[in-house]
């Protein structure tokens, strides 16, 4: 039984990534719980009447909630996204070249020049760079899908806003130069920095305290309503929040390779664990202090804006503390007559077995969230204060770790959700047409080798004898891909007569397209080669 879904060989898994998204499940289930809360009717609305109506216990965990969680879970489920997209390309990237290169005869390619071979790989890495942000954008698409039908039920839905953005940065993902993500991520930081200040000083002196916001009210026209919010805040918060920049920050932890291999990075690990956790924690006092009335803060804008800032350098130490503490890759262990499986601990096995069905788990939280509180509220239950609402989050998220584990046991390696997107995913895939193979020269007697092939240890020089003691011909500039233009000369001089510019290298027919990340290559068979080459 397959115990992590981030796998390198066969036989080892790398316990970080999975362990990190099953913790950031704990913290999603402590930020989303004000929103089920705010139905009772006895809530208070906002302002001071909120904090009046706060017991000790109520402010002392809203003071650690807005230094760990709030604003700390969303950018650290970003940059696990950001994370997942690029294991995901890679894994698609690689299975394209050897889809690509692996039916390649070695007769056919033997005589081709070093600018030939380096043609065809550029149009090989072209075309498997190309799926991968083709898989990204069709994956991303099935998510707004299913946000929207959350949505329903959750106007907070996140995974409709990722879903878009996986769409609108699909190609910055699988781009092999950084520099792109770094601009479009500190533009859109401080864009989206630039409109909370705004939006903070627009409210006035007045308590900011999102933990109590306007009424929330159960009625029939409810899933309609609650769409309608879900469109707009999905259509807002890749450019009002810090969602793109970190997701982007995913994208180079991924590069970077600390969450595969924590043993050989736990000296920056360590560094940012403790330095990450340190800055977004202080960064919220001022925030807190001043929604709890402990202080006077020195501007409310500017204190919203460095609460939010400063979230992403406190998301930045719990992934890095989590990393440590998921470890570097364990070797999969069987025990006689049973399937691999990971001896990670009871710890990092509870929260991988969350990790790997992430997205099951998020909607699950949902439908718990609303028979929890509906049950409440239907045993007469006038409110419930901000400590007792965490303590329904952790259980609520205990019970669906209990859910996972059981899963596992059983052998179900993939959630409910998992399954269904990645089959939306599947069933929508198309083939893309194979790299064009290099033609060669062509003489009286049919296509010549290349200059310079031949004369063992001769290198390539345009213009040089050919095997047949011919003077070789300079090659065109359209040599490697595209057919040559009718009429080139070839390497003796004569002519080239057109040739059919629709006779392209493709797969087969019985070749069917793969939606996953993480199965195997398509089985794909040469054929004949461009203009008639066998």
């Amino acid at each position: 039984m397959s115990t992590l879904s981030f796998t390198g060989e066969r036989q080892v898994r790398f316990p970080a990534p999975d362990v990190a998204r099953g913790f950031m499940l704990a913290l999603i289930a402590l930020a989303n719980v004000p929103f089920w809360v705010s139905f009772f009717p006895a809530y208070p609305r906002a302002g001071f009447a909120a904090l009046d109506a706060m017991t000790s216990a109520d402010q002392w965990w809203f003071l650690v909630r807005a230094m760990l969680v709030d604003r700390r879970a969303y950018p650290l489920f970003s940059i696990l996204f950001g994370f997942g997209m690029v294991i995901m390309a890679r894994r698609t990237i690689e299975r394209e070249r050897r889809a690509a290169l692996d039916p390649l005869p070695r007769e056919l390619s033997a005589g081709w020049t070093p600018m030939q071979w380096h043609i065809f790989n550029e149009a090989v890495e072209a075309r498997a760079r190309r799926a991968a942000s083709r898989l990204i954008r069709r994956r991303g698409w099935w998510m707004i899908a299913i946000g929207a039908v959350h949505s329903f039920l959750f106007a907070g839905d996140i995974i409709g806003a990722y879903g878009l953005v996986a769409v609108m940065c699909a190609e910055l993902i699988v781009m092999r130069r950084s520099w792109p993500r770094v601009v479009v991520g500190v533009c859109v930081a401080a864009l989206s920095l630039l409109f909370l200040g705004a939006m903070a000083e627009a409210a006035g002196a007045g308590l900011m305290n999102l933990e109590y916001h306007g009424p929330s009210v159960l009625r029939a026209t409810y899933p309609l309503t609650s769409f309608g919010s879900w469109i707009v805040s999905t259509l807002l918060t890749p450019l009002t929040s810090l969602v793109v920049p970190c997701v982007m920050i995913g994208v180079g932890v991924a590069r970077w390779g600390a969450l595969q291999d924590p043993r050989g990075h736990r000296g920056a690990l360590c560094a940012i664990a403790g330095g990450g956790l340190l800055v977004g924690a202080l960064g919220a006092l001022p925030y807190a202090m001043g929604q709890l009335d402990w202080a006077q803060v020195w501007s409310i804008g500017g204190t919203f804006v460095l609460y939010h800032a400063t979230g992403v350098a406190g998301a930045c130490g719990w992934l890095a503390l989590l990393a440590l503490v998921g470890g570097g890759p364990r070797e999969a262990v069987a025990q006689v007559g049973e399937a691999p499986r990971q001896e990670l601990g009871a710890v990092r096995s509870f929260l991988s077995a969350i990790g790997r069905r992430s997205m099951t788990a998020y909607l699950s939280q949902t439908l718990l969230f609303a028979v929890v509180f509906l049950t409440l509220g239907l045993t007469g239950v006038e409110s419930v204060g901000v400590a007792v609402a965490g303590l329904i989050a952790l259980g609520v998220w205990a019970v669906i770790g209990i859910g996972c584990v059981v899963s596992d046991v059983v052998g179900a390696t993939r959630g409910p959700a998992e399954r269904v997107l990645r089959w939306l995913v599947a069933r929508t895939a198309s083939a893309l047409p194979l790299p064009a193979l290099p033609v060669a020269p062509m003489g009286p007697w049919g296509p010549m080798p290349p200059a310079g092939l031949g004369m063992p240890g001769a290198p390539f020089v345009p213009g040089a004898p050919n095997a047949m003691g011919a003077p070789g011909a300079p090659l065109p500039p359209t040599f490697g891909v595209a057919p040559f233009a009718p009429g080139a000369p070839n390497a003796m001089g004569a002519p080239v007569a057109p040739r059919d510019p629709g006779a392209k290298w493709m797969p087969p027919a019985s070749a069917q397209p793969d939606a996953s990340a993480d199965e195997a290559a398509p089985q794909v068979s040469l054929g004949d080669a461009q203009g008639g080459i066998k």
